[in-house]
């Protein structure tokens, strides 16, 4: 959560979620993917309706985003597991997290009773992977986005080796008793936004060419410029942000 408080940091989470859920299920249409020409339209509304500061930092946290999904995806699957029974393990707090996505999702179970809160991804019916979200709102919902997943890279176990699924439910019961009120539903959401991140995270890493962020890739060169049709989220990521940052 870095410095946010909890509340704060539960409308970021949930931010997050729903934009990285809208550009998964713009690509969930496998052979037809969004149409070249709206996505092409977007990048030069952005250029010409978003003043340049803000413009070139939307396209940093979104370079930083794109990044940081595939380093978490990366860390994930060299120290952990995606089968089901893995996943239900953790969850219900049977062992410790191995990864980050381990941790989001231990953390998740906890505030759900230990249950499994299965991500459910539909084919989007429109070819706007940002969804209807107006263009100043955009630049500010990936600068949300990018905070959150910046912070959970930098995020380092209670020892040398791994997290403890103790020491994180400690941490949330903490912040969880300065709360005033009744928080009971805020925290289910919570609890379902980590697995559900946990979830969107690895999907994107399966899903999408994630060679493409590094800067001298062909492909990645070519969406720079627009002279490649983004087949995936983040080769999509790369032909928004390469647009403005190289």
């Amino acid at each position: 959560m870095g410095r946010m408080d909890l509340i704060t940091y539960s409308t970021a989470l949930e931010t997050t979620v729903d934009l990285l859920q809208s550009v998964v299920e713009a690509y969930e249409r496998g052979s037809e993917p969004p149409d070249f020409r709206i996505i092409r339209q977007l990048v030069e509304d952005i250029r010409r309706y978003i003043d340049i500061p803000t413009h070139r930092q939307m396209a940093e946290d979104l370079q930083s985003l794109a990044h940081d999904i595939v380093i978490l995806g990366d860390r994930h699957n060299r120290r952990s597991s995606n089968n089901d029974r893995h996943i239900a393990s953790v969850v219900a707090g049977e062992i410790e997290p191995r990864s980050l996505i381990d941790v989001y999702r231990t953390a998740g179970g906890h505030l759900l009773s230990g249950r499994v809160h299965p991500l459910r991804v539909k084919a989007s019916s429109t070819d706007m992977p940002f969804g209807t979200n107006d263009l100043d709102d955009i630049c500010l919902i990936v600068g949300i986005a990018s905070n959150v997943i910046h912070q959970a890279t930098n995020a380092r176990p209670t020892s040398r080796d791994q997290w403890t699924a103790q020491a994180i439910i400690s941490e949330i019961e903490s912040q969880r008793a300065a709360l005033l009120g009744d928080t009971r539903n805020m925290m289910r959401q919570i609890g379902r936004s980590w697995q559900r991140l946990a979830d969107l995270i690895i999907k994107i890493n399966q899903d999408s060419d994630t060679k493409v962020i590094d800067r001298q890739n062909n492909l990645g060169r070519k969406l720079d410029i627009q002279d490649a049709v983004p087949k995936d989220p983040i080769q999509f990521f790369r032909f928004i942000y390469g647009f403005f940052v190289h």
